[in-house]
């Protein structure tokens, strides 16, 4: 492949001698012309049949061309890599080429039962023409077609990628190029056809939390979860917990608006209204963000006290920045509060609003699984107060060590000793 992905074939390798292959294979996927911007990159991770089929449609439509896909019975990342040592072979050296003068070239070790993410894609209206290696090649269409070529026996699938890239090329200069197997090559097949996997660990994209999750797929590339969103009202420290909401989107200019709503409360902590409002961004450089939150909160404390807030701006210490192709997982967000945070002297009430167990992403690839991309954007910094007090200790434990070396090093032997045949040895006076 490129010499980027060649690199990322032989790190994968290492990495897929400690994964355990689940009808996964590796997936090759190349542009000869930059499709869109904030592309995915070439991913470690697990990709279901639906994530990949959506990943292949959005190439698709947005250059409005057609894809060939090779369809090998087995493969591997052992098998893309170049077989033995110095003077080695490789076995695909013309697929090499191909992708060294494509303009994006992207590696998927592994997308689970790659073959599905066809049948996918025919549901979503793509016009699927199969051939044998080797067979006439038809003329395809613009758009919303893929051609997928399937290995035959002594033909060389090399040779195949070669050929079929150039017929069309002229034709579409930008086609997108997939190669891709039907099973891993580390699959066995025991005598109770039950498939025998050799014994690898994977890392699969992280589902919600728990079960009792609240889980929102608004089915336009939003998707979010919570485990607990609990109000607290200040002064008086009046708590409600809610573990579930009414949640809608609308999108506007590349902005979706999330809208959540709570249900009202008469036992303790009366709440009659209760609603968030948060926008998100997206903006050129491949990122995404959360510009701003409002709440809208009436009702009456334990005390029988009221409050009232309509379009209150919200603020948090943690702040939501996140690359295009990661969501944003946090187990406590932190308290959102009003900008204004501090009550004022009139004894007038502020609150605070902790999600607990929330993750969310946004401009995704429209989905209705209910699962996040692999990659996620943990709220925690790098140095946590457990890290501080590491280091705080350590330096501490230095600080001792190297006094105590000092010490050591300051302690002088005798140079002189008494004799006693001779004259006494005289300290502060002359010999």
């Amino acid at each position: 492949m490129g010499k980027n992905v060649q690199s990322l074939i032989l790190f994968g390798v290492v990495i897929n001698s400690l994964l355990e292959v689940d009808a996964t294979s590796p997936v090759v996927l190349w542009t000869l012309k930059r499709i869109g911007e904030g592309n995915l990159e070439s991913n470690l991770n697990e990709f279901s049949s639906q994530q990949f089929a959506d990943l292949v449609a959005w190439k698709s439509e947005q250059g409005n061309i057609p894809v060939i896909a090779f369809g090998l019975d087995s493969l591997s990342l052992e098998d893309l890599a170049p077989q033995g040592g110095i003077g080695a072979t490789e076995p695909y050296r013309k697929l090499r080429k191909i992708t060294d003068a494509s303009a994006e070239t992207l590696l998927f070790p592994a997308v689970q039962s790659a073959g599905d993410s066809i049948s996918v894609l025919q549901q979503k209206g793509f016009h699927v023409v199969q051939i044998n290696a080797g067979d006439v090649l038809p003329k395809l269409e613009a758009s919303n077609t893929i051609l997928i070529i399937n290995e035959k026996a002594n033909i060389n699938m090399d040779d195949e990628v070669l050929r079929a890239f150039s017929k069309y090329t002229l034709e579409f200069p930008n086609l997108v190029g997939m190669l891709w197997g039907k099973r891993s090559t580390w699959t066995e097949e025991p005598e109770d056809d039950v498939n025998e996997i050799l014994s690898r660990k994977k890392r699969q994209a992280p589902a919600p939390e728990a079960n009792n999750t609240f889980a929102y797929n608004d089915g336009k590339g939003l998707f979010m979860v919570f485990r607990e969103v609990v109000l607290t009202i200040i002064p008086g420290r009046n708590t409600a917990v809610y573990k579930t909401a009414t949640a809608s989107t609308t999108e506007t200019n590349g902005t979706h608006i999330l809208n959540l709503d709570f249900a009202a409360r008469t036992d303790g902590l009366k709440i009659t209204k209760f609603g968030l409002q948060f926008t998100l961004k997206q903006d050129q450089l491949g990122y995404w963000a959360m510009k701003n939150a409002t709440a809208e909160l009436h009702g009456t404390t334990n005390s029988s006290k009221t409050f009232n807030f309509t379009d209150t701006w919200l603020s948090s210490a943690v702040a939501i920045t996140i690359p295009t192709h990661k969501s944003f997982h946090c187990s406590r967000f932190g308290s959102l509060r009003p900008i204004d945070k501090l009550e004022d002297l009139k004894g007038n009430f502020t609150f605070a609003i902790d999600f607990i167990g929330f993750q969310i992403q946004a401009f995704q690839p429209v989905s209705t699984q209910n699962i996040f991309v692999p990659e996620t954007y943990e709220c925690v910094g790098f140095f946590t107060p457990g890290i501080w007090s590491g280091i705080f200790v350590t330096i501490i434990l230095l600080w001792v060590l190297t006094w105590g070396l000092k010490m050591i090093m300051d302690v002088k032997t005798m140079d002189r000793f008494d004799d006693p045949k001779g004259k006494p040895i005289s300290f502060g006076g002359n010999d």
